[in-house]
C-alpha cells in the first residue's frame, strides 16, 4: 500500500474503536462497515479523487455505499454460520443411532435416516414423498397426524406403543418423540425421533411375571 493507506490502516489498527469514524488522507478515505448490531465489521478503503471538495451529497453517497457493503458482509457471514449450523445438524442426523424422520406439514414423509430406514423397513428411493398413512402403522399415522392438525399450536409430544411394522412384519415397542418446526405462527412440519425399546418391555413384563 502507499503511504496515505498505511496510514489509515495503521489508524484502524491501532484504534479500533476510533475506526467507527470515516477518516481520509488526501483522494483515499476509510469508510467503517458496521453491522445492524453497531458492531465494527470490518473497513473500506476509497480512492476517490473530489473527496476534498466537500460535497456533501457526495458523502452520503459514500456512506451509502459502506452500508450496503456492510450489509453484503453480514448476509455473507450469516450465510456461512447457516451452512456450518446446517452440516453439523446433518452430521448428528445421519449418524444418530436412533430413528429420525421428517414429516412435513401435509403428512408425507421428507426425509429419513438410515436408521430410520432399517428401523421401519423403508427405502430411500422408494418411500420418500409418500403419505404417512402408507408408511407408518394406523395408530402411530393417527397420532402423528393428529399433531400436524394442531397447526401453528402443535406442540412436542410423545408416542409409546406397541405397533406391527408391516414391512419388518414384527411387533415392535416405539417410543416416539415428536418436535414442531414452526415458520411463524405456521407449522413447516414435525421431526421424529423413534426408539426400539422392544427388549426393555419384554424384560420389564418378564419381571411382572415372575412376581
Amino acid at each position: 500500500p502507499c503511504t496515505g493507506q498505511q496510514a489509515l490502516l495503521s489508524r484502524l489498527l491501532a484504534d479500533p474503536a476510533g475506526s467507527a469514524q470515516p477518516a481520509h488522507d488526501g483522494p483515499l478515505q476509510l469508510l467503517p462497515l458496521t453491522s445492524r448490531g453497531n458492531e465494527r465489521i470490518g473497513a473500506m478503503l476509497i480512492h476517490d479523487s473530489a473527496a476534498a471538495s466537500g460535497d456533501a451529497r457526495r458523502a452520503q453517497a459514500l456512506a451509502r455505499v459502506s452500508h450496503l457493503a456492510a450489509i453484503a458482509i453480514e448476509r455473507l457471514r450469516d450465510r456461512q454460520q447457516l451452512a456450518h449450523s446446517e452440516q453439523h445438524f446433518r452430521s448428528l442426523y445421519d449418524a444418530n443411532p436412533d430413528a429420525i424422520f421428517f414429516l412435513d406439514h401435509a403428512g408425507r414423509l421428507r426425509d429419513m435416516n438410515d436408521s430410520a430406514c432399517a428401523l421401519m423397513g423403508w427405502e430411500r428411493a422408494r418411500d420418500a414423498g409418500r403419505n404417512s398413512e402408507d408408511l407408518l402403522p394406523v395408530p402411530f399415522a393417527d397420532w402423528v397426524l393428529s399433531q400436524i392438525a394442531q397447526g401453528g399450536d402443535c406442540q412436542p409430544a410423545r408416542f409409546d406403543q406397541t405397533v406391527y411394522i408391516a414391512p419388518r412384519r414384527c411387533m415392535l415397542h416405539l417410543d416416539v418423540s415428536a418436535f414442531p418446526v414452526h415458520s411463524g405462527s405456521a407449522l413447516h412440519g414435525v421431526f421424529c425421533l423413534a426408539k426400539d425399546v422392544t427388549a426393555q418391555r419384554n424384560a420389564i413384563d418378564e419381571l411382572h411375571l415372575y412376581r
